[in-house]
């Protein structure tokens, strides 16, 4: 039985409510997307027929493969119905319903790490995969955040340690997960993005119209009111900031990709 660790109706919901506002704070996203369409370029170089990106939140990414002439054709798929436009249509990651061998190439750019079951997602994307066909996928991994998630858990001392950020998986997993769903020549490789904010609000505004705030299916629900952010947000910066007192915001993206032979 697969171990529930995200609540995907949350999830949802956040998404839902962060497709109004995503344009405002799609900087990652869109960098994640064009390191995804990047590859085919530098390392891949082949060109794909029919394409499925799971978990688009714009059409950044599929824009560049059609543009790059990677492939002739790109569906879209997301788990939120605010997001929904063109071809897309609504889909669990958990639960897709394509039919087996469909697509050439598939990608997802920064969805799956809100997946419950990695491997069976894995097994699911590698069985409706076309012989012959490739996958690629960004996941935040699990240095994303370290400066928030140990502001928090600094701050969190006196009261008792309460999950407030998602685990993310680690490089190291990524290749294994892969070679457990069969791909071949599967990678995982890593690459930290770094950002600047002035305050903590401007970090915690931004992971909103992401749609990346917690979603973790035991959540701590207890008020704790303002002044414990503003001591988390003092510990940030006491911690965490540079000379000129800019809060520093690691994300580290995973890449991984494998083949169907």
């Amino acid at each position: 039985m697969t171990n529930i660790v995200f609540n995907r109706e949350r999830k949802r919901q956040q998404l839902d409510r962060a497709a109004k506002t995503f344009a405002r704070s799609d900087f990652l996203y869109n960098e994640s997307a064009s390191r995804i369409a990047g590859q085919f370029d530098d390392i891949i170089k082949k060109r794909f027929d029919k394409a499925l990106e799971l978990g688009s939140r714009n059409n950044f990414l599929s824009k560049i493969l059609i543009k790059n002439k990677i492939t002739q054709e790109v569906i879209r798929t997301s788990h939120s119905s605010g997001f929904l436009e063109n071809n897309n249509i609504q889909v669990n990651e958990e639960l897709l319903p394509f039919k087996d061998e469909s697509f050439d190439l598939i990608v997802s750019n920064l969805a799956l790490h809100w997946v419950n079951d990695l491997p069976g997602c894995l097994v699911q994307i590698r069985r409706i995969l076309k012989k012959g066909g490739f996958f690629c996928a960004n996941l935040f991994g699990s240095r994303t955040l370290v400066e928030l998630r140990n502001a928090f858990l600094i701050a969190e001392e006196e009261k008792g340690i309460s999950p407030r950020i998602s685990p993310f998986i680690e490089v190291k997993d990524g290749a294994a997960l892969l070679q457990r769903a069969k791909f071949d020549e599967p990678v995982s490789v890593s690459e930290e993005i770094f950002v600047k904010y002035q305050k903590l609000d401007d970090l915690m505004k931004d992971l909103r119209n992401m749609g990346e705030t917690n979603a973790l299916e035991r959540l701590n629900n207890k008020y704790v009111g303002r002044d414990f952010f503003n001591r988390v947000e003092k510990i940030y910066k006491e911690k965490f900031s540079d000379a000129s007192g800019n809060l520093d915001a690691t994300f580290e993206l995973i890449t991984i990709s494998g083949w169907k032979k």
